[in-house]
Parts: structure tokens; C-alpha cells; sequence
């Protein structure tokens, strides 16, 4: 037992469901609930019973939900102790997919050099980034999602007592394909448009974060690629497109490849997550900044 179990049996008890507990947390249905059956094997008796009202605790697990729920207070206690005394001088940043956040991360190491430390800098998915910061793998989540979802996403940094800074609102969608693509002829896409095409998208982004939000539900169109070199290589075979955020990929002249502006009625928000007790650091600082900076002048 260890204090992820403790965590994944707290969130099913207040979510009353495993299915809305393992999106919460980040992981498959499959594997939360293998981990509860593996800890109730440990443990000798069962945590949840099921009901017509869904699952719900038997009277060991609420006696169990009452011990786990002062061992993780405290437990985040002692969380907190290293990041109030210590002082960080190196980078540590998970960023969903972004040739812009790439491209101001490699300019800010060139003009701002780490002395005696190491600067993390990962690229990935918005499920993955999230996860990293709330299991505080890496300290600063940088990531992109549509703005209706920042609520629900806000909901989240509570819950793990994080901090949701907007750090760019109002981005426009693209839309890249082929120059050989037909809808390469035209000046824009409009949302009818992506309808019955090809899409190549990021694997490691929930339904609700993206797909949901565009209404590209038809999973016999979609293709998932796990990084912007995958889709970029994709893209140029003709065959499909793709809906990102501006300047999210770098298209150079002669790639064979274009980017439309999409007619669409929501926009992408650019934020920043990070654990509440954590102090930035000046040259933490100075790279917030400078991101800032490059977006101003790249998202005109």
C-alpha cells in the first residue's frame, strides 16, 4: 500500500464512480480498478460494494476513507516542507505539444545559461502534463486548451491545490495540410469543412479536451500520432489534416506543407499550472516572461 492507493480510493468514494475517479486521476478505468482489487487483496476485505446507486464504501472502507483522509493531510504537510526553504535555479517545465514553447525554451537557455544545474523541459500531451505537475514529477505545467475548458480545469488545480495562471487568451485555431490537399486551394476553413476529412491529432489529450470541442467524433476519420514530428510526417503524405493552435508547429516555405486560419467560434488559452506553496524563482521569472513575450509578437 502507498499513498497513490490511498489517493485513487478518496477519489472514487467522492466521485461514487470509478469511471469519473481514473479521468480525474488521470489513468485508464481498467487500471484503477485492478489497483483497488489488488489493495483489497492486501488489505483483506473490501472497500466498495455495489449498489443501485453505484458504488459505494462498505463499512470497512469508510473506516478506511476516515484513516486515508488524515494520513494524506499530513502527508502533504511534509509535502511542502522543501519548497519553502529551497531555492530553485533550474528550469522544470512539462508543455503540452508546441513549436513556440520548443522554440522560447532553446532561446532562453542560449541568452540565459544554467549555472551548476540542469534544466527539464518535456514536451507531451495535456493528460500527461497535468499528471507530471500533480505528482509534482516536474514543478511548472505549461500547457494549451480551449477556454471553455479552463473551468473544469481549474476545478482540477483546487482539488490538488495547484495554482491556474492564464498566461495568453484568445489564440485562433489552424488547420495544416499537404499543399497538395484540395482544401489547400482555399483561404480559410470553416467548421463544415473538417467534416469527412482525414485528421491526424495528438494521442495524449482526453475526448472532452479537443476532439469533443471541434465535433470530430467519427473515430474511423481520426489518427493519432504521440508527437509533432509523427504529424507533420503525416500531414505531408496528403491524405490528412490537422487542427492545432497557431504557430504550434513551424512550417517552413517549401515543406510542402500550409496552414489555414479555421472559422471557428472558440479560442485556446495558454496556462500555466503549479503547486500553491511553491515559490517561483526569479529566473523562473524570466522565462514566464519571455514566453509571454513570444506569443505577443507570434499570435498577432
Amino acid at each position: 500500500m502507498n499513498f497513490h492507493n490511498l489517493k485513487c480510493v478518496l477519489e472514487i468514494w467522492k466521485c461514487g464512480s470509478i469511471n469519473k475517479a481514473a479521468k480525474n486521476l488521470f489513468t485508464s478505468q481498467s487500471s484503477l480498478s485492478h489497483s483497488i482489487r489488488a489493495l483489497e487483496t492486501e488489505l483483506g476485505f473490501s472497500l466498495f460494494a455495489r449498489s443501485n446507486k453505484g458504488i459505494e464504501l462498505t463499512q470497512e472502507g469508510e473506516c478506511f476513507v476516515q484513516s486515508a483522509q488524515i494520513i494524506l493531510s499530513e502527508y502533504k504537510k511534509i509535502q511542502k516542507i522543501p519548497t519553502q526553504f529551497n531555492h530553485h535555479e533550474n528550469l522544470s517545465v512539462s508543455c503540452t505539444y508546441s513549436a513556440l514553447f520548443m522554440q522560447t525554451f532553446i532561446q532562453f537557455l542560449n541568452q540565459n545559461p544554467a549555472q551548476g544545474c540542469r534544466d527539464i523541459f518535456k514536451e507531451t500531451g495535456l493528460i500527461q502534463v497535468l499528471q507530471d505537475v500533480v505528482e509534482q514529477r516536474y514543478r511548472m505545467a505549461i500547457f494549451y486548451c480551449f477556454e471553455s475548458r479552463e473551468p473544469f480545469h481549474r476545478l482540477t488545480a483546487n482539488r490538488y491545490n495547484m495554482d491556474l495562471i492564464p498566461l495568453r487568451l484568445h489564440i485562433p485555431l489552424e488547420v495544416i495540410m499537404s499543399t497538395s490537399h484540395p482544401l489547400a486551394k482555399l483561404d480559410s476553413i470553416s467548421y463544415l469543412h473538417l467534416q469527412n476529412q482525414h485528421i491526424v491529432t495528438y494521442e495524449n489529450f482526453d475526448a472532452a479536451d479537443w476532439l469533443d470541442v471541434l465535433g470530430l467524433n467519427d473515430e474511423e476519420n481520426i489518427t493519432y500520432i504521440f508527437d509533432r514530428g509523427g504529424l507533420f510526417d503525416t500531414i505531408k503524405t496528403g491524405q490528412y489534416i490537422s487542427v492545432i493552435v497557431k504557430s504550434s508547429i513551424s512550417i517552413n516555405k517549401g515543406a510542402g506543407v500550409i496552414a489555414l486560419p479555421l472559422e471557428f467560434d472558440q479560442y485556446i488559452g495558454v496556462y500555466l499550472m503549479k503547486s500553491q506553496s511553491y515559490q517561483i524563482s526569479i529566473r523562473e521569472k524570466k522565462f514566464i516572461h519571455d514566453l509571454k513575450e513570444h506569443m505577443k509578437r507570434s499570435l498577432k
